[in-house]
């Protein structure tokens, strides 16, 4: 697929919607369901453009088909806001009566109906238009900004007794020369020096190089924060917060500031056990340490892990091989969801190392996924779940892509040996594949294709990641690479005692970086230095020491997200729920019968009820907070 590729197409369906457009404003249907039809029809449009671009504009190798994507973005998302302006089209929707209407119809109607209202249908024309330029600046910024993380990979030469201790088959790949090993800012290269290297001076040189990339994006995120709440203010909102939190489950600023609040006080008991042990470690290193740093926390964790629970995560590494791991989650999905996965080689492909599958459920096509899992230039460097084509029963199956960066088969001198915690990463990015499938054969109106809360889309996620710490699962595929001798199941139980140590620690810091996303967008952001909104709230919240001289948050991969931005609480939010969900599953993970009723209730729905709905249809109640605080308590 070249850029020329992708401009004829972008181009083609612009022209398409753009045809669309005129006739629903020129002549709207006056037969409701013929009405509302063809706003579907455009939605769908809509969102084709921009679906596919959005996953190119990623993991495109060459840089003029990048640059073909952002084009086409930028013209998308203009068109998507004179859409969602239109006020023939809001006129007809709004008169449209919805007696005898079919629920999700009624439903696509009246968020429709919102999401116009939230993009400036009902303001005057001067101010309609100053929304769309500000919308398109919103959209230009964004886009620089994750350009300025994508092309900025940093290495770091350390000295070869700094990685004494590391993985054999990561001390293999890096030989070094004249007593120097090169590191690059790569997660498969930095995450193990961070969590093994004993060599402080060290971790501190390779997490300087990282919390130094993409310094442009100090001026970009300021202008893009100014933008955002300029939007907003035209909207008719108090701060883009405000804005951005409203359609989500925790629906305001305050609801969030409360939420985050309530998770402090659950976190602080066991937080402050974890932490003493933590400087416990810190103080045999130097006896005079008087805090940790954010960028040891992993390192400090290693360690108590192994002292408390004989657990060390290298014991685990020889039996996850990259290509082992990849077809166990498939076969997992196969057994709990009744999902089917055969390898197919498409016409259409971005680059030779994306593996792709056609997808089928209970003996039926139900869609496609591809898997693009390994790190290389212009590539996103974080691991993320991309929607290439949405999902609408009758109409277009659902095609998902995962973008990760583990170890490469290819590029290893010898196996691509993964971190449990990669793992973990895998099967959490895998639940958003699984979700966009399920809900995509379900899904009738194209509205209704996303999740129904921005804020639940993590919840599936984090519940999947708690199969990998099973033992049924681990034994099926965690194979020694050398000798071929099953995970012993001693070294499992091992790490499920260690799971949760460092939970209350981990939720503080999961919490701060939430406050930071909604504190750097609850206000007029002039005069007011992005890294010094983040370190205020960290100075005043966090129990590790900060890194002095960091660009951070402008190198914070969500905040270049409308998704995230005032709303990194999602991750919270949603393992909140993900914890009442493990509840319902009564005789265990692997119970088939329950994983079919959570695909069927929690799952398949998608935007067609809100969430909580979903959620209490499975739990037969309204979800809670009890599991989530009780895992807390219990974390050590």
């Amino acid at each position: 697929m070249t850029a020329d590729d992708i401009r004829s197409r972008g181009e083609s369906r612009l022209a398409d919607a753009k045809e669309r457009l005129a006739k629903l404003e020129g002549a709207p249907p006056r037969d409701r369901d013929a009405l509302l039809r063809a706003v579907d029809d455009l939605q769908l449009a809509l969102t084709n453009i921009a679906s596919d671009i959005s996953v190119l504009v990623n993991v495109h190798p060459d840089l003029d088909a990048r640059e073909a994507c952002e084009a086409i973005q930028q013209q998308s998302t203009e068109l998507g806001v004179r859409v969602l302006q239109s006020r023939p089209i809001y006129d007809a929707l709004s008169a449209v009566s919805t007696a005898g209407l079919d629920a999700h119809a009624a439903r696509a109607r009246e968020l429709t109906l919102r999401d116009m209202r939230r993009a400036g249908v009902a303001l005057d024309p001067a101010r309609r238009a100053k929304a769309q330029e500000l919308r398109a600046r919103v959209t230009q910024l964004s886009q620089s900004y994750a350009r300025n993380l994508r092309d900025d990979v940093r290495t770091v030469e350390l000295r070869a007794s700094a990685l004494e201790g590391l993985p054999a088959d990561y001390l293999a790949a890096r030989p070094a020369v004249n007593g120097m090993v090169k590191v690059t800012t790569d997660p498969p290269d930095m995450a193990p020096v961070m969590a093994y290297s004993r060599d402080r001076s060290a971790r501190l040189q390779l997490a300087r190089a990282y919390y130094d990339r993409a310094r442009g994006n100090i001026e970009v995120f300021d202008r893009l924060r100014a933008a955002r709440h300029e939007l907003a203010v035209t909207l008719g909102y108090a701060s883009f917060a405000a804005y951005n939190l409203e359609d989500k489950m925790m629906a305001s600023p305050e609801n969030l500031d409360r939420f985050l609040d309530d998770v402090r006080d659950a976190a602080r008991e066991p937080a402050e056990r974890q932490y003493d042990a933590l400087m416990e470690i810190a103080r045999r290193d130097d006896p005079a340490a008087k805090s940790i740093g954010t960028w040891d926390i992993q390192y400090h964790l290693a360690r108590a892990k192994d002292e408390r629970f004989r657990f060390d995560p290298r014991e685990v590494r020889p039996y996850l091989e990259y290509r082992s791991v990849r077809q166990a989650i498939l076969d997992l999905a196969a057994q709990l969801f009744g999902l089917v996965f055969t390898k197919i080689e498409p016409d259409e492909i971005w680059h030779e190392d994306a593996e792709h599958f056609a997808v089928s459920i209970d003996g039926k096509p139900a869609g496609f996924i591809s898997l693009d899992m390994h790190p290389r230039p212009g590539k996103n460097k974080w691991a993320t779940s991309f929607g290439y084509k949405l999902g609408v029963k009758g109409r277009q199956l659902p095609h998902n892509v995962l973008v990760c960066n583990f170890p490469d088969p290819k590029a290893s001198k010898g196996p691509a040996l993964m971190e449990h915690a990669q793992v973990v990463t895998f099967f959490h990015e895998f639940g958003h594949l699984v979700h966009g499938i399920v809900r995509g054969n379900v899904v009738e109106w194209a509205r209704l294709g996303r999740p129904a809360e921005n804020d639940f889309m993590e919840a599936p996620s984090r519940f999947l990641e708690d199969y990998i710490f099973e033992l049924d699962v681990l034994r099926r595929f965690a194979k020694h690479i050398e000798t071929g001798a099953a995970i012993p199941e001693d070294l499992v139980r091992r790490l499920q005692a260690a799971r949760d140590f460092g939970q209350g620690v981990m939720t503080e810091q999961s919490a701060v970086q939430s406050r930071q996303s909604l504190r750097l967008h609850d206000g007029d952001p002039a005069g007011h230095d992005a890294r010094t909104v983040a370190r205020a709230v960290a100075d005043r919240e966090s129990r590790f020491a900060q890194l002095e001289g960091s660009n951070w948050p402008v190198n914070w991969e969500h905040m270049g997200s409308e998704a995230y931005a005032a709303a990194y609480g999602t991750y919270l939010w949603s393992s909140l729920i993900a914890a009442d969900i493990r509840s319902g599953f009564r005789n265990g993970l692997m119970d088939i019968a329950d994983a079919h009723r959570y695909r069927d209730e929690v799952l398949a729905p998608g935007g067609n009820i809100p969430a909580a709905d979903a959620v209490a249809n499975f739990l037969g109640r309204p979800y809670n907070s009890n599991a989530f605080k009780e895992r807390l308590a219990q974390s050590g």
